[in-house]
């Protein structure tokens, strides 16, 4: 992967990882479990966009500015 979309990857996860404090057992160690679990959430929730965007209809998103 070209450092753009590794970049993208990071920023991605970042946004999902949030080590407890006990897991703050310095570099790596409990970090790792917490990525691990980032990694997991930021998979699902691009799962569930992909999902949608599979299920969505050419009118529904052609009625997109009406309410």
């Amino acid at each position: 992967m070209d450092r753009y979309r590794k970049a993208n990857a990071i920023e991605k996860i970042d946004g999902y990882f949030t080590p407890k404090p006990e897991q703050d057992v310095g570099l790596g160690g409990g970090h790792e479990a917490a990525f691990a679990s980032a990694q997991s959430e930021c998979l699902r929730n691009l799962q569930a966009q992909m999902d949608d965007i599979r299920s969505l209809t050419f009118e529904q998103f052609r009625a997109k500015g009406k309410k």
